[in-house]
């Protein structure tokens, strides 16, 4: 299997209520996508969203070559590869260890959390 193809789709997408944290409010999220075709008509996804704040990295930078840029063609060649075997990405990265994974989240700040206040 070749990859004859690579497409980056830069994109705002947009989400059902505004997400909002301290130093931002966002209505929609900045995404670049990656799109990789092979020879044998198999395609993968991956996909960078980039944030300044935490990986240093702009919109408009991700798609000249920075490292969310390379994890999103990471993510593209896993999603491949999980493809070509027929075998879902953690047995590629070792096997499954964990029957179940935590793992942090970002809350908004919902004004009526803080009415109360």
């Amino acid at each position: 299997m070749l990859i004859e193809r690579c497409e980056i789709h830069a994109t705002h997408l947009p989400l059902k209520e505004p997400f909002v944290i301290s130093y931002e409010t966002y209505n929609h999220m900045p995404s670049v996508i990656v799109k990789l075709i092979a020879d044998n008509g198999l395609v993968g996804y991956g996909e960078a969203v980039p944030d300044e704040h935490v990986t240093g990295e702009s919109f408009y930078s991700t798609i000249s070559g920075n490292p969310s840029a390379k994890a999103a063609i990471d993510i593209a060649c896993y999603d491949l590869m999980g493809k070509y075997t027929k075998l879902p990405i953690y047995d590629l990265l070792g096997g499954k260890f964990h029957e179940s994974l935590s793992f942090a989240k970002v809350l908004s700040i919902d004004d009526d959390l803080w009415a109360g206040f």
